[in-house]
């Protein structure tokens, strides 16, 4: 195997977990960063592109006033923002099936010892589960939202690692979602404080892409506000486009740290790589 061959079955501490993290993203951003842009490129485009039609005619003249009191709501759940939800569901979608699909070909396979089509492949045999695992899970955790806050918390830790189980170990949503309770059980702090810190990082990288949007976001609606009705433009639909597509693609980074937290979860609980090297040592 190769030398640079970064080991995912076994069992790290908090920093080991953040380090590692970092470490494989530097070994293999190149291949993981190519196969986001083309699997998963055009959803986040396509979502960008929507959202930016929506905040369009939301700002436009023909939308603003109304003494209709359903003005409001009628805007902001239009057609345009309702295609930007389900191309963002499919993103996410694709985003997950694309980098939970390479880490697990990585940890079968070894480095270098697959290609885009084994990951092709692999995302067409995820897709359709882990879309509709989101949607479940999605729900269940609005849900739990109606029996205080800390259930639908403490799920949403609880389930972290959810997606990656059921491509890496092929279950059942059932199933799934038992096995990632059962892992996480008593390792739930843990997990959270890694989930809390690597997307805390995250979201303050996505904030910096996002500034231009936000600034012409603020731009409009203030001139909006003075009378002078500044609609927004193609210089808009450019900037929110970029800035969606490189603040997306940075949660190649969490994805990343949970496939780590997952395979260590894995071996501090049932520690298969022991016992893979002991069945090694007895074929020998």
């Amino acid at each position: 195997m190769n030398n640079n061959y970064i080991k995912f079955e076994e069992e790290r501490n908090f920093g080991e977990i953040i380090s590692a993290t970092f470490t494989f993203l530097r070994q293999e951003l190149k291949g993981i960063l190519r196969a986001l842009i083309i699997y998963t490129g055009p959803f986040i485009l396509l979502a960008s592109f929507f959202s930016a039609v929506n905040q369009t005619d939301f700002f436009s003249d023909d939308l603003l006033p109304s003494n209709d009191p359903l003005f409001f709501y009628s805007n902001i759940f239009s057609i345009s923002y309702l295609l930007s939800l389900i191309f963002i569901l499919l993103s996410m979608t694709m985003m997950t099936c694309t980098i939970f699909g390479y880490i697990s070909l990585y940890v079968k396979n070894g480095k270098n010892n697959f290609n885009f089509d084994d990951l092709w492949k692999s995302i067409l045999n995820n897709f359709s589960k882990i879309l509709i695992t989101q949607i479940v899970v999605g729900f269940a955790i609005f849900l739990s939202f109606f029996m205080y806050i800390y259930p639908a918390f403490y799920l949403s830790v609880a389930l972290s690692i959810i997606y990656i189980v059921r491509i890496v170990e092929n279950k059942s949503l059932i199933d799934s979602a038992k096995r990632s309770i059962f892992l996480i059980s008593d390792n739930w702090f843990l997990t959270f404080i890694v989930i809390a810190v690597i997307y805390a990082l995250i979201s303050f990288a996505s904030f910096i892409f996002l500034i231009p949007t936000m600034a012409l976001t603020m731009f409009y609606t203030m001139s909006n506000l003075s009378g002078e009705g500044e609609v927004p433009g193609l210089l808009f639909t450019i900037v929110m486009l970029i800035s969606t597509f490189l603040s997306t693609l940075l949660y190649v980074v969490p994805f990343t740290t949970l496939g780590f937290q997952y395979y260590s979860l894995v071996e501090k609980k049932e520690n298969p790589g022991l016992l893979k090297k002991i069945n090694a040592i007895n074929e020998n």
